[in-house]
């Protein structure tokens, strides 16, 4: 063996683990991943799948479709009517809808959620109303009928706000 090649091993370090992590699982092949908890963007190191990783928290009534690889919240105060493919969701307002998570749903007390929920993990809260078809499982949510490949948000209600990795939408006083 020649001097060299131990030199040859600075080349291939790993990668500084991030102090804060999120655990996320790939919509496309499966794959467990851990990124930091400030990414907003991501690969699978598995199949090099991209993913958009941004956090919703919704806070006014909102027809129309979310898709994000980040965790939806919906607020005591938000009416949500669609779909939504998130990492990890919870509902603390009105859901009515289908939700294909790829980790933990949350329904909180004092929510109500209506129709299809497909998830790793569910924890409802003592006060939650529920009537949903719900599928629950570590292969629940690769049914994959729609992976999620970059964030969005469609048929937001008339004059939004500017969509920010954190969305908080509150409905404005009416004057009378």
């Amino acid at each position: 063996m020649s001097p060299l090649r131990p030199a040859l091993s600075a080349f291939y370090l790993r990668r500084p683990r991030p102090k804060e992590v999120r655990k996320l699982c790939c919509p496309n092949c499966g794959e467990a991943i851990e990124v930091s908890q400030k990414a907003f963007s991501a690969r699978c190191p598995r199949c090099t799948h991209p993913l958009s990783i941004k956090d919703f928290d919704l806070e006014q009534a909102i027809d129309g479709e979310l898709s994000t690889m980040g965790q939806v919240r919906l607020g005591p105060e938000c009416r949500m009517t669609g779909n939504i493919h998130c990492a990890q969701f919870t509902n603390q307002g009105q859901f009515r809808g289908k939700a294909v998570v790829y980790g933990p749903i949350e329904i909180e007390g004092h929510s109500l959620t209506k129709g299809e929920l497909i998830g790793h993990s569910l924890l409802v809260r003592p006060g939650a109303r529920m009537l949903a078809k719900v599928s629950v499982g570590p292969k629940a949510s690769q049914a994959r009928d729609c992976p999620p490949v970059q964030a969005k948000l469609t048929n937001v209600p008339l004059h939004p706000p500017p969509l920010k990795p954190t969305l908080r939408l509150r409905e404005s006083p009416v004057a009378g």
